[in-house]
């Protein structure tokens, strides 16, 4: 769930210049300082999110936040995204149980510049952390000025049946496509859902996804994005990958199975917010309608009375004040448990606002090494178009966007 900026901080960390914590007068500049400061982001994440060592992160970065701040102001002038090295410490001091600190840390990201609600959600889904004096008072003014974000869905949220020319009907891959075949195989996906019926069965392999392939947003992934290299990679590394990745696995075995899957990426409506979600979409003959479900959290959504939700029936409920339920069960890697309030009437309602979905879909569709682009094409609201890639589309068409598989 961490921001996509924290890619960015990989990549530049692996370019930037090594350098110890404590640095002698005569080293200290604004490149240097910046330098370390990512490093040690990339330390605390990699302890926190990968590892679970809530107190090695603790005694990793509490010397260095006093190296940190003891430095002078004009020399963090270059620090990229001064705010994270609170928040994750934040984080690692709430896990330790340690809450009076993470109060103490949250309020330091804050003022160091974090003005994302969406980037305390991780700390809004610790129970404990959540209820705790202060914290209300704290995050309740940087939620009330990022705006109500089911208000903002039910502002613009004008779809209109267009007659202009569209891009054709969405496409998806055969069962019997060799490299699907070869998923489907290799992780023994027939043996899964055997004796399942098509809801059970649907349910059985996003769990399956979710369990054996664990999830961090600030993971860098290098390789193809394909479910039996995103598997491996996990297990080789220890590392979890972020719900993009997990997206495109579970829709590659979903295909592999002859199921119509899609990977859909949710967008908020404010374009200099990077934090979104990425979900898929499974059709069901039995149900005849597409089903929400994300491995990030095992999730499914229903209306309250045990009906399973597509994306767009979630996204209307919202809007007509109609109940919504995340699955009982919903997890973040087996250590949290994920809420109603937390997922759908926070995060999701900020992220429902424009919804993405490749044209093609079918194995390796993101391939890094191929020529080309997939075909993008966004379901947004009527009147809020924007400049997007080249060759993709954008609609204010439910119906078609959500058409059937043909």
């Amino acid at each position: 769930m961490k921001k996509l900026t924290l890619l960015f901080i990989f990549l530049y960390a692996c370019l930037s210049v090594s350098a110890q914590p404590y640095l002698s007068e005569a080293e200290l500049s604004p490149e240097t300082v910046a330098d370390v400061h990512l490093g040690k982001l990339m330390e605390l994440s990699a302890l926190i999110y990968d590892k679970g060592d809530y107190g090695g992160a603790m005694e990793a970065g509490s010397p260095f936040i006093e190296w940190y701040e003891s430095v002078d102001t004009h020399l963090k002038s270059e620090v990229f995204l001064p705010h994270y090295l609170y928040l994750f410490m934040s984080e690692a001091a709430v896990r330790s149980g340690d809450l009076a600190r993470g109060l103490e840390y949250l309020e330091k990201s804050i003022a160091n510049g974090c003005d994302k609600y969406s980037s305390i959600l991780d700390l809004f889904m610790i129970e404990d952390f959540r209820k705790y004096p202060g914290f209300e008072e704290l995050v309740g003014p940087l939620r009330d000025a990022n705006g109500d974000y089911i208000g903002m869905l039910r502002h613009d949220h004008d779809y209109r049946i267009e007659e202009t020319e569209r891009p054709g009907s969405f496409r998806y891959s055969a069962a019997g496509y060799y490299p699907l075949e070869q998923t489907r195989e290799y992780f023994h996906l027939d043996t899964l859902i055997s004796g399942k019926d098509e809801l059970s069965g649907i349910i059985a392999v996003m769990d399956w996804v979710h369990d054996n392939i664990p999830h961090n947003g600030s993971a860098f992934y290098p390789g193809e994005p394909t479910a039996t290299g995103i598997y491996h990679f996990s297990k080789a590394t220890g590392t979890g990958v972020n719900c993009r990745m997990l997206a495109t696995a579970l829709n590659e075995c979903y295909l592999s199975l002859g199921l119509f899957s899609r990977v859909v990426t949710c967008m908020p409506a404010d374009e200099d917010d990077s934090d979104c979600h990425v979900i898929n979409a499974v059709w069901s003959n039995q149900l005849g309608k597409w089903l929400w479900r994300d491995p990030t959290y095992a999730a499914y959504v229903t209306d309250g009375e045990g009906n399973l939700l597509g994306i767009g029936e979630v996204r209307q409920r919202l809007i007509d004040g109609e109940p919504v339920e995340v699955r009982e069960t919903a997890n973040w890697n087996r250590r949290d448990s994920i809420t109603s309030e937390f997922y759908l009437y926070n995060y999701m309602a900020k992220n429902l606002y424009v919804i993405e979905c490749w044209m093609d879909n079918s194995y390796n569709t993101e391939s890094y090494i191929r020529d080309g682009y997939p075909e993008y094409i966004q379901l947004r609201p009527h009147g809020t178009e924007t400049q997007y890639r080249r060759g993709s589309y954008q609609t204010s068409d439910p119906q078609y966007f959500w058409q059937a598989p043909r």
